[in-house]
Formats: structure tokens, C-alpha cells, sequence
């Protein structure tokens, strides 16, 4: 007397979806007494579970389950079934493992709204998963090489605000995405004039007086401007005072 069989046809492996389908098969030998779909049986991570959608086939039944509230990690189901006969399937088992976390991805360096004056620049950081394994890092749409969880690129900056976006994927498609601004200025500010006030020659020795300096209006509006002087050779504070 030949038992019925269970094949199941979902492979092992990560998934993405923790309601990924699992997909099997119930068959006794052609001229058999027939699967008896009631003596289903299916164990997942050591409890009993029912649910199973089927289909009637030639010999026997097509199923799928569809487990819910699987957590991120491994999960194992065996399924057995009898036929109208009573004899008892050998058990068929799957191991899969649920990944529903993206990647941990950090960026070092360079920091948020960075302004500065070279227009070289390293873009460096970490990046890991520990679930199905890291896919690969692009930034901005580019693949980036990542060595022991470790990446840095160079790249040139162009004149004014330069955007890069980094994106760590893994082995199931969850992604992680970080972004980061910087500002390139080169262009040297300019002094378009200076007064002291009140006049120099009408006041008398030991008197207070007010330089005021006038910038032109820098070509990056982003990037802030100091002004710093001397007098005598000795420093001297400016205050920013209204646009004129």
C-alpha cells in the first residue's frame, strides 16, 4: 500500500513579504483510494495552523498557505496528510527566513548643509543587513564598492548646492535611502566700500568712530560671509547690520 505524497514547491530561502504564500501538492498513486483533504495537517514553528486553500487536481489537491504575523527571522513548516485509506504522508518540511528590515545605512561624512570652498569631497560611511544579505550601495544612481561594511567615494563638487543621494538595498529589495547637501563656494567675497563715520578730521584726538564695510551680494546667497579687520594692527569686531 503506497502512501499519499506532499511536495512543496515554494523554494527556500529569504522573502520579503511575511505573508509570502507557501505553495504544496497532496497525491496518491493513480487507482488509489484518493487524498483525504480533511486529514490535512500542516505545523509551523511548532504549532498547528489551518487555512490551507485547495484545489482539486488529477490524483489528488494544489494548496497554498498563506501565513500571517511572521516575524523577521527563520520559520519552518511540515505538512502531512493521509489517504482514504488512513495511511499516513511522510512529512514534507520548508525553511524560509522573513526580511522585512532595510539595510543600516550611516553616513559619516560629509555632515548635512556642509559649505566649503574645495571642491573635492569623500563621501564615506557604513552599511550592513543582517537579514537576507546586502545587495549592493549606489549613489546617486551610480554602484559604489562597500568593503567590510565600509564605503567611500570621491567625488568633485560643482559650483553652488550639490545634492547625493545614497541607496543600500538587500537581497529581497528593502532599501534604505540617506541624503546629503553641500554647498560649494569659491567665489572670494568683495568689499565694495568702507566708511568712517563720524568725519575724521573734524573730531577731536580719542574719539569713537564707526567703520562700515559694504559687501556685494554673493553669487552663492547660501553660503554665509564674515568681515574681520584691523586698526593699528590690532583686531577689530564687525557687527552684520541691515542689506543696504
Amino acid at each position: 500500500v503506497t502512501p499519499p505524497t506532499v511536495a512543496i514547491t515554494t523554494a527556500p530561502g529569504f522573502y520579503q513579504n511575511p505573508a509570502t504564500p507557501i505553495a504544496f501538492t497532496l497525491l496518491d498513486e493513480p487507482g488509489g483510494s484518493g487524498v483525504n483533504l480533511g486529514s490535512l495537517k500542516m505545523v509551523l514553528d511548532g504549532q498547528s495552523v489551518t487555512g490551507a486553500q485547495a484545489e482539486a487536481i488529477e490524483n489528488g489537491y494544489a494548496c497554498t498557505y498563506t501565513p500571517s504575523g511572521l516575524s523577521d527571522g527563520g520559520h519552518t513548516i511540515t505538512i502531512t496528510v493521509e489517504d482514504a485509506s488512513g495511511n499516513l504522508s511522510q512529512p514534507a518540511s520548508l525553511t524560509w527566513s522573513i526580511d522585512s528590515t532595510a539595510p543600516a545605512l550611516a553616513v559619516s561624512s560629509p555632515p548635512e548643509g556642509l559649505n566649503t570652498n574645495s571642491p573635492a569631497l569623500t563621501i564615506a560611511g557604513t552599511v550592513e543587513d543582517e537579514g537576507s544579505g546586502l545587495a549592493g550601495l549606489t549613489l546617486n544612481g551610480d554602484a559604489i564598492p562597500v568593503f567590510g561594511g565600509a564605503f567611500a567615494a570621491d567625488v568633485t563638487l560643482e559650483e553652488g548646492e550639490n545634492t547625493f543621494t545614497l541607496i543600500a538595498s538587500d537581497n529581497v529589495g528593502n532599501t534604505a535611502a540617506v541624503t546629503r547637501s553641500v554647498l560649494l563656494d569659491t567665489a572670494v567675497p568683495v568689499i565694495e566700500g568702507a566708511a568712517l563715520t563720524p568725519n575724521f578730521a573734524a573730531q577731536p584726538p580719542g574719539s569713537r568712530y564707526t567703520l562700515t564695510a559694504t559687501l556685494a551680494p554673493s553669487p552663492s546667497p547660501k553660503s554665509a560671509e564674515t568681515v574681520s579687520g584691523t586698526v593699528n594692527g590690532a583686531p577689530v569686531s564687525f557687527a552684520e547690520g541691515p542689506a543696504l
